[in-house]
């Protein structure tokens, strides 16, 4: 234990004396003095952080200076009074201020137009869907009417009447609103047997007749013409319900 601290303490003193050597070494070659001595400890007293701002700060304050000196200078010398040249100076400022409000306002009115264009897609959007939840509930409307057991039946026997007779059997189910029927029958029936039908709502209920014929035709049903009477411009006829 003697031993080592005997070696720690010989690294110790040698280390001192090198400092000692190289400290006079640098004051006998005028290497040394006491302003250098105290901007060292100036110098690692400060973080190299802390050093590098000051520095920018520093160089920043002069670059500013010299741009007021430059432009005190450019003032002087100028054959422009400086009170005019600073209102100039001021105007440009104004104006590019004025350049920048105006390019925020279109900016601006760009945005809202993009909103605006946002919405009536949007809108279009919605009642594209609308349109086409109801075209879903129409085609289901017909489903559940043409699937039904009984209207194979009710559709045989329609068949089986006179023209006139099945006329005036649908003829009553349209007063009572059943529009929907009355157009499912027709468009699964006998091509003959459908255009003698329309041919006698034709002659009474011109009016109805065309609309019976829209009707068939919106579900790809070709139908010939009905024959048209002198009331077909009848304007009181009720269309399909």
């Amino acid at each position: 234990m003697k031993s080592v601290w005997m070696i720690i303490s010989a690294l110790a003193l040698a280390n001192v004396l090198a400092v000692g050597g190289l400290l006079g070494w640098l004051s006998a070659t005028d290497r040394l003095s006491k302003d250098r001595v105290q901007r060292i400890r100036e110098m690692l007293g400060k973080p190299i952080a802390v050093e590098e701002q000051e520095r920018l700060a520093a160089e920043a304050a002069a670059r500013q200076q010299a741009d007021d000196e430059a432009r005190a200078i450019r003032l002087a010398a100028s054959p422009v009074p400086a009170a005019v040249q600073i209102a100039a100076e001021r105007e440009e400022t104004e104006l590019a201020h004025q350049r920048m409000l105006r390019r925020q306002r279109e900016i601006d009115d760009l945005g809202a137009q993009l909103v605006r264009r946002q919405d009536d897609l949007d809108q279009r959007e919605r009642e594209l869907h609308h349109r086409i939840a109801a075209f879903e509930a129409e085609k289901q409307r017909y489903l559940e009417i043409e699937g039904a057991g009984q209207f194979r039946a009710a559709l045989e026997t329609l068949e089986g009447l006179k023209a006139k007779e099945a006329k005036a059997l649908l003829g009553t189910m349209l007063d009572q609103g059943l529009g929907e029927q009355v157009v499912a029958y027709l468009s699964r029936m006998d091509d003959r047997k459908r255009s003698a039908i329309v041919s006698e709502f034709a002659r009474e209920q011109p009016s109805l007749a065309a609309d019976l014929l829209e009707r068939l035709r919106t579900r790809g049903v070709a139908t010939a013409s009905a024959p048209r009477t002198a009331a077909a411009n009848d304007p009181a006829e009720p269309a399909i319900p």
